[in-house]
């Protein structure tokens, strides 16, 4: 008897509307998307549902955005290992370096190809 495929969930945090709802269409059907336009709502999405695998925009409104977003998730005991890839519109080799400083374990920048996202997203799931 086969087993149902269990989705992996996916938190997308996104402020650009238009950029989520295009990462969204990539990747639903074959996983669950939350999404989170600023920091908050993504630590609250991270502290109530089953994510495993985080795509993170590096400008977020608010307080904190995305890199330092990364370092709290770094820091924490229960998200530590949580696969987070950066995607972006800061596309100079320095935002490449900061955000792996930082702790995300990719980086892509917009505009980005589908093919991409989608291997570095089975990379890191696999």
């Amino acid at each position: 008897m086969n087993q149902p495929r269990i989705q992996k969930n996916i938190l997308v945090v996104e402020d650009d509307e238009q950029s989520a709802r295009f990462i969204q269409v990539l990747l639903q059907g074959s996983y669950t998307i939350h999404n989170a336009s600023w920091a908050e709502a993504a630590w609250d999405i991270l502290e109530h549902e089953s994510i495993d695998l985080v795509l993170m925009d590096i400008s977020l409104p608010g307080e904190e955005n995305g890199l330092a977003l990364t370092r709290r998730i770094r820091a924490s005991l229960r998200f530590g290992g949580l696969p987070v890839i950066v995607v972006t519109a800061h596309a100079f080799p320095r935002d490449r370096e900061n955000s792996l400083a930082a702790g995300c374990n990719e980086y892509i920048s917009k505009p980005f190809e589908r093919t991409q996202l989608l291997a570095a997203v089975q990379r890191q799931l696999s």
